[in-house]
């Protein structure tokens, strides 16, 4: 009783006809007191916690309960933002009969299939419908539906609707972050925003007629895990796992063996660097050559700017009228493919370009024009620009937080200061230990985990996190990448 009413208190802090009921010493009834707490849920000012352990299945319907009576429906969120897939703002209304959009937050692959993960916002869909992807410009048609559940069961759906969570088969070229919708009304939701890899290490087959194979698995988890990729090394021609540490490269590696049944090994990991603009530029480039009796022409202006709030590439319109807007609209998707395949080449190293804006600024056409050419064209316009932006190259660094015996606190702070460590907090904690948080670059901690267990004797934990890429010196830069400097 005396939870209840403290329930309740805090429900009537949230409406007016509650709280003068709650004030005239009224009681309030459940339903009452889960319709405060579910205006104050959906204002962000309260978070209803729940105790419970699904391994026993002890408290996990309260909690499905506390899903479906405080957390907001598709209704409460009628409109969605996106953008015309040749730029300008559009959206969708849920409460009224808009047509079909959907987000793909995420992809899975196993030994049988590939199944795609959609939220639908807006609309109905049925199996075998075509629907379109603005990126690709291409229509994909879902063959089969399904509800997904947590014991890896999966029931077949003949339809889907607005507010629904589902899994499709048969997507061809869609990915994480693509916008499935209807072909006669297209829209771009706004994508997932991912962390840029901090990790390289190396990967080969431990039989080499396994080399296609595993060729083929990387590919397949590379595109189910957007902070996953896989790269050649240019000097070497090993295959190069870029990845978000050496935990993440682990359960990769788990992954091809027990899953795909590939037999694999990891090499020793390193940094991975990147390079990162300092100044605005512009640049523009034409594509124009004849191919047999066939011409093609590509014309891109761009302007590349550093951006601080975000690690990945971001490409955007930003062109100067309407009537530009429409005689490019159609290449935009091959000129955006053609820079971001371009960012991951930077001007010092050939390194992938961080905390970089990309603004499509101009170009032309003409009757020759084609898709190619555009791409060819937008990725010499990013190369020229980017030669003139000041740039450098960036190394990750690393919040940590260090957890030792107060005895042994000296000894680990030695070691962190060896490392280079930005020391920012030291804490006390019950029990006689003592916290140490602060940053340090990447390179600086392979291996730590048995350096920390020998400073403290097996006591000590530690955590690290990816926190922000920061300029190593001239001195470092031609270290590391001397030969490679201005070769890209």
């Amino acid at each position: 009783e005396h939870y209840r009413a403290l329930a309740a208190e805090a429900a009537a802090e949230f409406d007016e006809t509650l709280m003068q009921k709650f004030l005239e010493n009224q009681p309030l009834s459940n339903d009452e007191i889960k319709l405060g707490l579910r205006i104050g849920t959906l204002a962000g000012r309260i978070q209803p916690a729940f105790c419970g352990a699904a391994r026993i299945h002890c408290g996990v319907q309260p909690v499905m309960d506390g899903i479906v009576d405080f957390l907001p429906s598709p209704l409460d969120r009628p409109v969605v933002e996106g953008r015309l897939p040749e730029g300008g703002p559009a959206s969708r209304d849920l409460r009224q009969n808009a047509p079909f959009c959907a987000l793909v937050f995420k992809t899975a692959t196993d030994q049988h299939r590939e199944l795609a993960f959609l939220r639908i916002y807006t609309g109905h869909l049925r199996a075998g419908e075509s629907l379109f992807n603005p990126r690709t410009g291409r229509r994909e048609r879902p063959n089969k539906l399904y509800r997904m559940f947590a014991n890896h069961r999966r029931d077949p759906l003949e339809e889907a609707g607005s507010g629904e969570i589902i899994a499709v088969t048969g997507l061809k070229e869609t990915v994480t972050g693509d916008t499935l919708c209807a072909e006669s009304a297209p829209i771009v939701l706004e994508r997932m925003q991912f962390p840029e890899p901090v990790l390289q290490v190396a990967i080969e087959p431990r039989f080499s007629g396994d080399k296609e194979k595993l060729e083929a698995v990387l590919h397949t988890l590379a595109k189910d895990d957007p902070t996953f990729r896989v790269t050649q090394d240019r000097e070497t021609g090993q295959t190069m796992l870029q990845c978000m540490g050496e935990l993440h490269s682990e359960v990769i590696l788990f992954r091809i063996i027990n899953d795909f049944k590939v037999q694999a090994i990891l090499r020793e990991p390193r940094v991975a660097y990147k390079e990162m603009p300092r100044e605005p530029a512009e640049a523009e480039a034409t594509y124009s050559v004849k191919l047999g009796d066939k011409s093609v022409f590509g014309h891109v202006k761009v302007r590349v700017q550093p951006l601080p709030d975000q690690v990945s590439p971001r490409v955007r319109e930003e062109l100067p009228d309407d009537e530009t807007r429409k005689l490019l609209g159609r290449f935009l998707p091959a000129i955006r493919d053609g820079l971001l395949s371009e960012s991951q080449r930077g001007p010092i190293a050939g390194l992938p370009v961080i905390h970089l804006d990309i603004a499509i600024v101009g170009g032309s056409v003409s009757a020759d024009s084609k898709d190619p050419a555009y791409s060819v064209a937008a990725a010499e316009a990013l190369r020229r620009a980017l030669s003139k932006t000041n740039a450098t190259i960036v190394e990750p660094h690393m919040k940590f937080e260090v957890t030792a015996p107060a005895e042994s606190i000296g000894d680990v702070i030695n070691d962190l200061n060896r490392r280079g460590a930005s020391i920012s907090e030291i804490r006390d904690l019950d029990g006689g230990c003592k916290t140490v948080s602060g940053c340090v670059p990447l390179a600086q901690m392979f291996g730590y985990a048995t350096t920390m267990r020998s400073l403290t004797r097996g006591l000590g934990t530690y955590t690290l996190e990816p926190f922000e890429y920061l300029p190593i010196s001239e001195a470092e830069m031609q270290k590391r990448f001397g030969g490679q400097l201005g070769l890209s």
